[in-house]
C-alpha cells in the first residue's frame, strides 16, 4: 500500500532554516518569493513566517511575493525590480529555489545594486544553479539524488515484504556561500 509510505523534504523547517540565518546576520527587511500552487512552497513559505516571528520581526505584506506555476518566469524577476524601486527596499531576499534566484540575480544586476553589499540573497535547493554564476548562492539543500535511491530502496523493501509503509523525513541543511553579508 503506497497511500501511507512517503518520503519527503521539511520544507517547512529548510524555510524556518534560511529565514533565521538572514536574522542572525542582522537583516529585518526580508522579502519572500514563494510559489503558491505547490505543497513546498507553501511550507517554506510557513517556515519563512515562522522564523519571521520567533525573531518578533514583523511581516512586511508587500515584502511577499507569491506566484503561480505560470508565471514562474516573469513574476520573480518583476516583483523583485518592484521591490527595489520602493522607498523602504529590503535588506534580503529569500527565494523559493535557486531557479528564481537566478531572475532575482538579474533583477538585482538590472537595478544597479550588489549581491551581498546592497542586498543578500538565499536560495533552496543546493541546485547546479546555485553555483553557476559568480554570485556563490547561500542555499538549503535539497538531496534529490539521495532522496531517489532511498524511494528505490523503499519500494524493493515493500516488495520484497521487509516494510509495509516506509516513511523517511530529509532534514534540510544550510549551504553558506558567498550571496549573504552581515549587517
Amino acid at each position: 500500500n503506497l497511500d501511507s509510505a512517503y518520503i519527503l523534504m521539511d520544507d517547512e523547517k529548510g524555510g524556518f532554516l534560511a529565514t533565521e540565518y538572514l536574522l542572525k546576520l542582522g537583516h529585518k527587511d526580508i522579502a519572500g518569493i514563494f510559489l503558491s500552487d505547490d505543497l513546498q512552497g507553501v511550507k517554506r513559505q510557513a517556515g519563512f513566517l515562522s522564523a519571521l516571528r520567533k525573531y518578533h520581526v514583523s511581516v512586511n505584506n508587500e515584502f511577499l511575493g507569491n506566484y503561480s506555476t505560470e508565471q514562474m518566469f516573469s513574476y520573480p524577476y518583476q516583483f523583485t525590480k518592484n521591490l527595489l524601486q520602493k522607498k523602504k527596499k529590503p535588506t534580503a531576499i529569500f527565494c523559493y529555489n535557486d531557479q528564481i534566484a537566478i531572475q532575482v540575480i538579474e533583477a538585482i544586476r538590472h537595478s544597479s545594486l550588489k549581491i551581498p553589499g546592497d542586498i543578500s540573497l538565499v536560495g533552496y535547493d543546493n541546485s547546479n544553479l546555485a553555483v553557476a554564476t559568480e554570485i556563490k548562492l547561500t542555499t538549503i539543500n535539497h538531496p534529490k539524488e539521495e532522496m531517489g535511491k532511498r524511494v528505490a530502496s523503499m519500494i524493493v523493501d515493500m516488495i520484497n515484504g521487509k516494510e509495509s509503509k516506509p516513511r523517511f523525513v530529509y532534514q534540510p541543511e544550510l549551504v553558506i556561500r558567498s550571496s549573504s553579508r552581515e549587517l
